[in-house]
């Protein structure tokens, strides 16, 4: 095979030569695109430190989506009389990481718009960093006062909360606040009774109308007989039903053994009819001793409403003086609390206005190398395009030497 290759090394050459041709012809015709770059350093100026302390790296990561926000890119387009498109399709920004450097590179058909373009866009950045900053120290300046007065504010009313304190003697004394303990929970208290009197009636007015309908009276009555609403009735009701008990029996022996007219089986039927009518008459009385229960349980309900009521009055007129200076101390307490809670707020605008946007101990961003028309265009590259058609060449004449058929004999 390497003997086959050197017999033919004459078509390794044509390959090679139309390789080499191929990217001079390409060098010549294709459009040439020059880059120039920027640099920008950014350093921390520290009193009593050395000179030349590099910014963090997430502060120049900040400076980069600045160089590439909209107000730069436009302000650098205006400067460039080009568009903000252009303007963001030709330029390249990177950070060099822990060396507090960055790169402005932009690309453009000739040397000097390259220059003029990565000059452009940095001095747009500075502008609008300045600007920032004007604003930035104005915003800061102008926290700072607003938290001046709000703290002022607080000393004023926590003197004033102190000095009600003192001149009122707001503890109390022991049989003030055990009125004031005790209203809270007579308070409570009432309004539990008052949503039993709410309950209490409308089990009353339920009642009613139950109790009308002659159907729902026996299931109604029948649900409540564990509740000892009916015991007087239900002790009669038991002595009755055991006497008719004992007679039925009785009167059926009766019947057998006598006449209908006889005296003593009519005396027995007499009795038998009273009990089981006194039965019927027992019956009639459920319902209306239902009705009083409920009525009843309205009624003390609604008692202990008032009762409770006169208590909480009573309690009020001993604890009168403590509950108005521990409402007052209450309102003056909550108004402090809503001027710290404004002073937190300023705090936390404040520092986010310091990180954010730098403050007094901001990295400084300066120019320290200024954009330069290129001398040689940074697209097509020279040196790589002829090398990489030098290697395509030798590669296709190698394949070629190989894969042609020799000649018979060879």
């Amino acid at each position: 095979m390497l003997g086959k290759i050197a017999g033919r090394w004459w078509l390794v050459a044509i390959c090679l030569a139309i390789g080499i041709v191929a990217s001079l012809i390409y060098l010549v015709t294709a459009p040439k695109v020059y880059t120039a770059t920027c640099v920008l350093s950014a350093e921390l100026d520290h009193t009593g430190t050395p000179a030349g302390d590099v910014a963090p790296d997430d502060f120049l990561y900040q400076q980069r989506d600045l160089i590439k926000s909209a107000p730069v890119l436009a302000s650098a387009a205006t400067a460039m009389i080009t568009s903000d498109g252009q303007v963001r399709s030709a330029l390249d920004v990177s950070v060099a990481k822990g060396e507090g450097v960055v790169t402005i590179a932009y690309s453009a058909s000739a040397p000097d718009e390259a220059a003029r373009g990565a000059n452009a866009i940095a001095d747009a950045y500075l502008r609008t960093r300045s600007q920032q900053q004007t604003s930035t120290t104005s915003g800061l300046t102008d926290l700072t006062k607003q938290r001046d007065r709000l703290t002022a504010d607080r000393t004023t009313k926590e003197s004033a909360n102190r000095a009600f304190r003192d001149t009122t003697g707001t503890a109390g004394s022991d049989a003030e606040r055990a009125a004031a303990a005790r209203i809270a929970q007579l308070q409570q208290a009432v309004t539990a009774a008052e949503v039993e009197v709410a309950n209490a009636s409308a089990a009353a007015a339920a009642g009613k109308e139950a109790l009308a309908d002659p159907q729902q009276i026996r299931p109604l009555i029948q649900a409540n007989r564990n509740k000892g609403i009916f015991d007087r009735l239900e002790a009669q009701r038991t002595a009755v039903e055991s006497e008719l008990a004992q007679l039925e029996p009785q009167l059926e022996k009766q019947r057998q053994s006598m006449l209908p007219q006889h005296p003593v089986l009519v005396a027995t039927k007499r009795k038998v009819d009273q009990l089981k009518a006194k039965l019927d008459e027992l019956d009639t009385q459920y319902a209306g001793i239902y009705a009083a229960h409920l009525e009843q349980q309205r009624t003390t309900a609604q008692k202990r409403v008032e009762e409770l009521k006169q208590l909480v009055g009573e309690q009020s007129e001993t604890a009168k003086g403590f509950t108005a200076r521990a409402a007052k101390v209450a309102e003056m307490d909550a108004e402090l609390k809503k001027v710290d809670a404004a002073i937190a707020e300023v705090d936390q605008k404040i520092r986010e206005v310091t990180v954010g946007a730098g403050a007094s101990a901001a990295p400084t961003v300066k120019v320290v190398v200024s954009a330069q028309p290129p001398r040689r265009p940074s697209r097509p590259d020279r040196n790589r395009t002829m090398l990489t058609a030098a290697a395509i060449g030798l590669i296709a004449g190698l394949a070629l030497a190989a894969a042609l058929p020799g000649r018979r004999g060879d």
